[in-house]
């Protein structure tokens, strides 16, 4: 792919809730393209995470110190989370001195823990249209674990529709930490996604009445976003699923054409 500005170089924003494997999922996936010759760079927009297990072109953490938000402002974790999204906004024409460095192709943006930060707070929008202005897409996570209760389910699901009206980006489905549950709770998951009456059903089996009106009507509510496809089935442990992922990211971002990176599984 050629391009005559950094900045044209698409980006994908990694969004889920805590703990549903964003920056195990980064990792891997810059990794994974790395070794297959793609000129990837991870993004990192956390700025109270301690540990990264990659190298980040940009880290939020070198332009705000939460810690230090939290002292001088005398605010509690939260509020200096918010506060430091709103003040990295500030550092927009800094970082993207730092991309017209850079050679990438391509983006991985990790997205701060809560996903509220980025996804809801008026900074998070700021940063997803000034500081990146080549394509974009979302990979939404969804925690395996966590979305085999029924109606756990239900609340990513609205979670996931929420953050579409929020960027109205192409979005990829991504179920993550497929190697910590069974194989049936992964078909389970799967159904769920791809015909809403599977969850309908379940639901109407194990809750009460009420429950279960609720969410057949909530769920028939939910029009053809354009996210609710199949989901991609992932690991970033085992890798499992990394292959389709990038095939998703390339028909997004290369239109499905054969680039340098060859084509699209």
């Amino acid at each position: 792919m050629s391009k005559n500005k950094v900045e044209e170089a698409p980006a994908l924003f990694v969004i889920g809730t805590a703990g549903s494997g964003k920056t195990s999922l980064t990792s891997s996936i810059v990794d994974w393209l790395i070794r297959k010759g793609i000129n990837a760079e991870a993004i990192n927009l956390d700025p109270g995470v301690e540990f990264l297990p990659y190298e980040p072109l940009i880290d939020a953490r070198d332009y705000v110190d939460v810690y230090e938000i939290m002292r001088t402002e005398g605010l509690g974790p939260n509020s200096a989370l918010i506060l430091s999204i709103d003040l990295l906004v500030d550092h927009i024409d800094e970082m993207r001195k730092i991309f017209n460095e850079s050679t990438a192709d391509l983006f991985v943006v990790d997205t701060p823990g809560q996903i509220e930060l980025f996804a809801f707070r008026s900074g998070g929008l700021v940063l997803a249209e000034e500081l990146f202005r080549g394509n974009k897409a979302i990979a939404y996570l969804v925690d395996a674990a966590f979305s085999s209760e029924p109606m756990n389910f239900i609340s990513n699901l609205f979670l996931e529709a929420a953050v579409y009206s929020r960027f109205l980006l192409p979005t990829i489905t991504v179920v993550t930490k497929a190697d910590l549950v069974s194989e049936d709770t992964i078909k389970k998951i799967f159904k769920w996604f791809t015909n809403k009456e599977t969850i309908i059903d379940d639901v109407r089996r194990i809750y009460d009445a009420e429950k279960y009106l609720y969410v057949k009507n909530a769920v028939k509510s939910i029009p053809s976003l354009g996210f609710l496809e199949k989901p991609i089935i992932t690991s970033s442990k085992t890798l499992e699923g990394i292959i389709d992922l990038y095939a998703s990211i390339s028909r997004i971002f290369f239109r499905g054409e054969e680039t340098k990176y060859g084509p699209p599984s």
